[in-house]
């Protein structure tokens, strides 16, 4: 599979992405094929800057970034938008998810859907930061723990909001649907 690097705007440091999800809008610095995640995981080494460490990041209605981050709270807040909130993972114990605090209530659009066993325990509403933990203090992923998490929120998702059974549930989609979707204001079907 091919991937892009480019610099993402919120983080200021190298973010790749795959070819496939891509925008034109943005600039390639650099294009590079790996062939299993061990590889990408080692190149994407190659790009980090100083102080910072490897953490995926998922917008909504596109597909996850592999980029970094300095570990600090202000520059955790500027990519969410807000205040952060810390949620765990019960599958993934070792990996928090860094989202906006505030991001349901300010209507931000949503994300990604948090499964425990299955069903949805939370919907993310705006960007949101995968990051590693290492006795109860955020740090970069490692290799086991990016690999892990990555295909789990690699594609964006919509959501279904069932009214009368109360329920929402969440559907992965390519990364051309999410532009569409994203183009036409559409989140939440329901």
């Amino acid at each position: 599979m091919n991937y892009i690097v480019y610099n993402d705007f919120r983080t200021c440091t190298p973010a790749i992405i795959s070819e496939d999800a891509f925008s034109s809008l943005d600039e390639p610095n650099d294009v590079f094929g790996a062939e299993s995640f061990q590889e990408l995981y080692e190149i994407i080494l190659d790009y980090k800057p100083k102080g910072t460490v490897p953490v995926i990041i998922c917008y909504p209605l596109k597909e996850a970034v592999i980029t970094f981050v300095t570990p600090e709270l202000s520059t955790l807040q500027r990519v969410v938008g807000g205040n952060i909130e810390i949620i765990n993972l019960p599958d993934f114990p070792d990996v928090d998810i860094i989202c906006n605090e505030d991001g349901k209530i300010n209507k931000m659009r949503l994300n990604r859907g948090l499964h425990y066993k299955n069903t949805i325990f939370d919907v993310v509403a705006g960007p949101m930061i995968i990051m590693g933990v290492n006795e109860g203090i955020n740090v970069g992923l490692t290799y086991t723990q990016m690999e892990k998490v990555y295909y789990k929120f690699l594609e964006p998702e919509v959501f279904i909001l069932n009214k009368k059974e109360n329920t929402i549930t969440s559907v992965k989609c390519s990364p051309s649907t999410a532009e569409i979707m994203r183009e036409n204001n559409i989140s939440i079907i329901g």
